[in-house]
């Protein structure tokens, strides 16, 4: 069900230990969680569905799976109190669009779809609740490579912004859902 890989990285910030944790646990509370499926259509050129799960009506866990003709997405989002805590964006490019196949390639004169040639790539986003700062706080950033960001870095903030706002779009997927509304 998780593509989520949680390295060492973090082993020198007792927060991002306390993330890992938090996120172990409500990976062993699922099945109890209440759990709500909805498509995505229009958020990608080959749709997509969408997984939460919530605990006494507010959101825990959200999973957003977009397929793209070259490529998916996997995007988890872990949330304390209606704001991200762990973002976990998992990108798969295909070497060439998922319908091609090998009478076709040929017949264009370019590669058939493999799908041991698809590279993964994931960037983890990890959050911290800063009430007196007005919300939650981007504390480490790893790219596809398990490197951290450097926080005064071009983009960082850039990148802060992008996420809490995507990880707000998709918890409002869920706001009109019978029984399920975001707090």
């Amino acid at each position: 069900m998780f593509g989520l890989i949680l390295p060492a990285h973090g082993a020198d910030d007792p927060r991002i230990e306390l993330i890992h944790a938090e996120v172990d646990a409500l990976r062993g509370a699922l099945t109890r969680l209440q759990r709500v499926d909805i498509a995505l259509p229009g958020l990608s050129a080959e749709g997509g569905t969408a997984t939460a799960y919530f605990e006494a009506g507010a959101l825990r866990f959200l999973t957003a799976t977009l397929f793209g003709e070259s490529g998916k997405t996997v995007e988890e989002y872990f949330y304390r109190n209606q704001s991200p805590l762990l973002i976990v964006q998992t990108n798969q490019r295909y070497n060439a669009p998922i319908m091609m196949d090998a009478v076709t390639a040929r017949e264009l004169g370019t590669e058939a779809f493999d799908p041991a040639k698809t590279v993964t790539g994931q960037d983890r986003y990890y959050f911290e609740n800063d009430h007196c700062a007005g919300g939650a706080r981007l504390i480490r950033w790893l790219d596809p490579r398990d490197r951290p960001a450097d926080p005064g870095g071009t983009g960082y903030r850039a990148q802060e912004a992008e996420q809490l706002l995507r990880a707000a779009e998709r918890r409002d997927l869920f706001a009109t859902v019978s029984g399920a509304g975001a707090r």
